[in-house]
């Protein structure tokens, strides 16, 4: 484990009253803008930091895999759904999406392109999304299972601890028929292209809310820290981000 350093932040307090001033409609928007920041975000991280590989045994290397690729799909489908909510609630409405482009500055904008090209043709998120994300299908999970030679074995993982229990071949199952929708015939390109395109998309989904947030509150809220009224806060001790890793197995 590397060095901790401490980490500065800045608390920002705005009364509800002064926000009530603000348009009703921008103000939702920046609720909705900073929670779906927020949580891409955090879900960026643990799948980066469950996708860390050090020098492992097979058992640890299979479940970390497993678990990043649950990581993998959560986001892709938030990414998909921010898209949306983008969509439905800053372009369908023309005075917000007058007003903010043209103070959006020019890499939140080539962003926001970027987001709406991708998702406006068919893509590998909207696919992981509707079949992998947040639904259990049967048929893909049959055909891939019937693809197993009769001769293969299923592996399970049990402990005396069940949050160690791992399903292994249950898991191995169901990220195959994924895989194979992404790139038929071909796994480690499938989770290459999994891997970049979410990674791709993330990025300009958190430059462009970013972007949005801090228009935002440079109008109602100040152009300064000091406008703004912040206040030091410390964090006496952080990690730094190459040093965190996401194991599957814990101690007992």
């Amino acid at each position: 484990m590397g060095k901790r350093n401490s980490l500065l932040l800045h608390r920002i307090s705005i009364s509800k009253e002064r926000f009530d001033l603000i348009p009703m409609a921008e103000r939702l928007l920046f609720i909705r803008f900073g929670h779906a920041r927020d949580e891409i975000n955090s879900l960026l991280r643990v799948f980066l930091w469950s996708s860390s590989f050090d020098i492992l045994n097979e058992e640890e290397l299979n479940a970390r895999h497993a678990q990043s690729l649950v990581f993998a799909r959560v986001l892709t489908g938030k990414l998909y759904e921010a898209h949306k909510m983008i969509r439905n609630w800053y372009l369908s409405n023309r005075s917000i999406a007058n007003k903010y482009n043209t103070l959006l500055n020019d890499e939140t904008r080539e962003a926001l392109k970027d987001l709406n090209r991708y998702f406006g043709s068919n893509n590998l998120i909207k696919d992981v999304r509707k079949k992998y994300a947040f639904h259990y299908l049967h048929d893909e999970i049959t055909k891939i299972s019937m693809k197993r030679p009769t001769e293969d074995e299923l592996v399970f993982y049990l402990c005396p601890d069940s949050r160690n229990h791992f399903y292994c071949s249950s898991d191995t199952i169901v990220n195959d028929a994924m895989l194979e929708a992404i790139e038929p015939d071909d796994k480690e390109k499938a989770q290459v292209r999994l891997q970049e395109e979410t990674i791709k998309v993330t990025k300009w989904l958190l430059r462009f809310l970013q972007g949005y947030i801090d228009i935002f509150m440079k109008q109602y809220f100040g152009r300064t820290l000091k406008e703004m009224g912040a206040k030091k806060i410390l964090i006496k001790v952080a990690p730094k981000e190459e040093d965190i890793v996401l194991p599957y197995f814990l101690a007992l």
